[in-house]
């Protein structure tokens, strides 16, 4: 969820900080410590695991239950209010952001 992704950043950036001694009062941003480590941030190495998962769940036979799983109808009502976000929603989200074409993941 988005609660668990800022406590991820949090810790990241503190951890970020310790390694290259600096304090929030230096008042140096974390994007440019992170840089100076040579470090993506966590949103992009969770977009990059995330869409070479869904390349792995993709090439998968139809037998497989990762594969079973995400190609299975959900029965029943929706309930009230907005939908929750699902994890193929966002590969879609990712896949827009990216630009990235729906390639064949067989097509390796």
């Amino acid at each position: 969820s988005t609660e668990d992704v800022r406590r991820l950043v949090r810790c990241d950036n503190a951890m970020i900080r310790w390694i290259c001694s600096s304090r929030l009062a230096d008042r140096v941003p974390s994007e440019q410590l992170r840089c100076r480590l040579g470090i993506n941030s966590l949103q992009e190495i969770l977009r990059y695991n995330r869409l070479r998962w869904y390349g792995h769940v993709q090439r998968m036979d139809s037998q497989n239950w990762p594969r079973k799983v995400m190609i299975m109808p959900i029965e029943g009502r929706n309930p009230r209010g907005h939908p929750k976000k699902r994890w193929v929603d966002c590969i879609k989200e990712d896949i827009q952001n990216l630009n990235l074409q729906k390639a064949n993941p067989l097509d390796r």
